[in-house]
């Protein structure tokens, strides 16, 4: 009944994985086309002066989006770097695609540039797709249903008892305060075993095998039986389940999530290190805003160039339009003089 991740791993860039063929670039300025930077730069730099005034209008709206993009990010790298363990710059992260994704008026997709980005973060290889992230989520979920032998009672039920002789015991039936003082030891060494071997099936992927980490090293080090309590499953239809693409980063939205339902604490986060997180905070969004700063420069050129020529061609067709009204004047005096 477990959902394992399907092997090859991530063949549909739709959603949100990666792809072993690049994607069709497309020149039009119509609509938005996945493209890198390089290619963005290249085009403005290539734009001809004709080219530049015919599309005058759609290169100034370019910029004023641009602008409000950079401004955009800027917010967001205040919080990023304010952020405080992995789990909160997935969040953030995973907050600044789904607003980026929204930016339907550019010629180019910006979410597809911050996804160049990760991918080149080789130590995140490979990322998990929407569906993938979904199931694992899922599998989870089954997870809690597990039982612990001895008492014939699941991990989740065992939890909640576990959680209410924490903080009220005074609640408790005394047959459910037997079941967590006589079994302790009995269903923390089932709870370590099932996410040990849970954790195992998802080695593979760094995202998981990093969240998994997070679960095992809760329950070793602090015995806590809370996190079965956290609807696991339902992760797979929250935070955005419809936004598709770098589905991945809502990993930090769940984790947050759990926290501030004490299912977990972020101590049980900062016991298990996501690699490449130091690169997610300060190099993801300052490489992005960057090349966006970049292209905005090129777009103001070629404005600027449209606007002097069109003030060149006017002068010009001034200067022509006076010097002929004298050559006019000019050869109706001559002809009357002659006659």
């Amino acid at each position: 009944e477990q959902s394992p991740l399907r092997d090859p791993l991530l063949l549909d860039t739709n959603e949100g994985g990666t792809c072993s063929s690049p994607p069709k670039l497309s020149m039009d300025l119509g609509t938005p086309h996945i493209r890198t930077a390089r290619q963005l730069v290249d085009i403005e730099n290539s734009r001809s002066t004709l080219d530049c005034i015919l599309k005058e209008a759609d290169l100034a709206q370019q910029l004023q989006i641009l602008d409000f993009v950079v401004s955009r990010l800027g917010d967001h790298m205040k919080r990023m770097d304010s952020a405080s363990g992995e789990h909160c710059v997935l969040s953030c992260l995973h907050r600044v695609c789904v607003e980026m994704e929204r930016v339907r008026s550019l010629s180019f997709d910006v979410l597809a540039l911050l996804e160049v980005l990760v991918g080149e973060l080789d130590c995140l290889q490979p990322l998990p797709s929407a569906d993938e992230v979904d199931a694992f989520f899922e599998d989870l979920g089954r997870l809690q249903g597990n039982m612990i032998p001895e008492i014939d009672v699941d991990l989740e039920r065992f939890g909640n008892i576990w959680f209410m002789n924490k903080n009220h015991p005074e609640l408790l039936l005394d047959e459910d305060v037997r079941i967590v003082t006589d079994w302790l030891h009995e269903a923390r060494k089932c709870a370590s075993t099932n996410l040990e071997e849970f954790g195992e099936r998802y080695s593979r992927v760094p995202v998981f095998d990093w969240l998994c980490n997070v679960l095992i090293a809760s329950m070793r080090d602090r015995n806590n039986f809370a996190l079965f309590t956290y609807q696991w499953a339902s992760s797979a239809t929250h935070f955005k389940p419809s936004f598709r693409r770098t589905r991945w980063m809502m990993l930090g939205e769940v984790l947050l999530s759990a926290a501030d339902t004490e299912c977990i604490c972020d101590a049980d986060v900062r016991s298990s290190e996501l690699e490449c997180a130091h690169e997610l905070q300060c190099e993801v969004l300052p490489s992005l805003t960057l090349q966006l700063k970049e292209l905005r420069t090129l777009l103001q050129t070629n404005v600027d160039r449209s606007v002097s020529m069109k003030n060149h061609m006017t002068a010009t067709a001034v200067t022509a339009g006076i010097t002929l009204g004298h050559m006019l004047v000019q050869y109706i005096f001559n002809a009357k003089k002659c006659e």
